[in-house]
């Protein structure tokens, strides 16, 4: 591990790079609106923070393998924010939704948005929508939760909810995820006065631009922020909508981008963050609930040679095909789901206890009597089981997302 000391001034940001601590003595350093004095702060790898000062302050930085940190001089840091930081602290939203495409900073900004509510003595409940790059929950999940102090990164903390959706992407579910996320929204718990900040996930191209303005109409903030450019069609749609007043274009900080593998890497860490400890359980598919986007199957079993079945929620069908090819089906018209047997194992699951999500597992073995083998550190015995279309294979080193197609 090297050790660097960098002075900086208020015109400069330190861009420091993960896996890297990094600590000031003076008074006046911060990130992302959080005073440094007296903390250590930790930037997690792959991730990449601003440390500014208001006048002059000394860094020390111990860089992990692969962490960087360098003095720039380039608009960046919060001060690229302040139109954003000026909106607040003139109208004080109750209520704020963030957009933008991947690698834009959405949840760098909502940090930092979290932050000045918080230097103004209002509490916040952050809503993370965003199912593929996630803070508050795993991949498949929405998470939100209640924050009290200043923070520099929201992986530093644990949800107060989560809602388990089962695909890293809305793009298919969309009316799942709206729902999901206005439940989200709406659920802030028994302490006055939240102000909620609601990231949304990078879903902006094609008919992502539709999905975003169907999200704003579901949650109706006081206030919406995007990340971009005046030219981008979403931030001219929410615009021509809900009028400048309402609507602030925030920078989005250039050259921050994470590429494939980084994104992957620190999707692999935030499942290895909700699977620690596990154990193996075996279930049996007739006493236990099972759901998959939105519906749930609780009635009897069927066990044929060549499937399984199990009954659900309004004529559904949850069928588990012993020959599948690897693709989930979803078939409306006869309202059947089908997954394929031979690719349940390593499949990442929501587990229930109570009918409330208690954790979550892997499926580590399916039987041919209907039973399979369940790994999860879930210590009350589950009575219901969220399925996903992701499996982690090779050890759980990687993700692998099983194709759905509807029929």
């Amino acid at each position: 591990m090297s050790h660097q000391e960098l002075v900086v001034d208020a015109s400069e940001v330190l861009l420091v790079r993960g896996p890297t601590s990094v600590s000031s003595a003076s008074a006046d350093a911060h990130v992302l609106g959080m005073k440094m004095y007296g903390r250590e702060v930790f930037v997690r790898k792959g991730k990449v923070l601003p440390f500014e000062c208001f006048t002059k302050a000394t860094f020390v930085a111990h860089l992990g393998r692969g962490g960087e940190a360098k003095v720039c001089h380039e608009a960046l840091g919060t001060r690229i924010w302040s139109s954003v930081r000026n909106a607040i602290e003139m109208h004080v939203p109750r209520s704020i939704m963030l957009f933008g495409g991947n690698d834009t900073g959405k949840s760098t900004l909502a940090t930092y948005v979290a932050n000045v509510l918080l230097q103004d003595g209002k509490k916040v409940w952050m809503v993370d929508g965003d199912l593929g790059q996630g803070d508050l929950s795993p991949p498949t999940c929405m998470g939100a939760t209640v924050i009290r102090s200043p923070v520099s990164d929201l992986r530093d903390l644990k949800a107060d909810r989560i809602v388990f959706v089962g695909v890293i992407s809305p793009s298919s579910f969309q009316d799942l995820v709206i729902n999901g996320l206005k439940e989200l929204a709406c659920a802030s718990p028994g302490v006055p006065e939240l102000h909620v900040i609601v990231n949304t996930d990078g879903f902006v191209e094609g008919n992502g631009v539709e999905y975003k303005l169907r999200l704003a109409t579901a949650i109706r903030p006081d206030m919406l922020v995007t990340l971009g450019s005046r030219e981008e069609d979403l931030h001219k749609r929410l615009l021509a909508t809900y009028g400048p007043e309402k609507v602030i274009l925030a920078e989005r900080p250039k050259g921050i981008t994470k590429d494939y593998y980084e994104r992957a890497e620190r999707r692999m860490l935030q499942y290895w963050r909700f699977l620690e400890d596990t154990k193996k359980i075996r279930i049996h598919l007739q006493g236990t609930v099972m759901s998959f986007a939105g519906i749930s199957y609780y009635g009897p079993t069927y066990i044929h040679p060549s499937r399984v079945i199990k009954k659900g929620q309004k004529g559904w069908s949850l069928v588990f095909e012993r020959s599948s090819l690897g693709t989930v089906v979803v078939e409306r018209s006869s309202r059947k789901v089908r997954f394929p047997w031979n690719r349940m194992q390593g499949l990442f699951v929501g587990v229930g206890a109570g009918q409330a999500l208690s954790g979550f597992g892997i499926i580590d073995e399916m039987r041919p009597d209907g039973s399979f083998v369940l790994r999860t550190p879930v210590r009350r015995g589950p009575d219901s089981i969220y399925l996903s279309t992701v499996r982690l294979i090779e050890g759980l080193k990687r993700e692998s997302v099983l194709k759905v197609l509807e029929a």
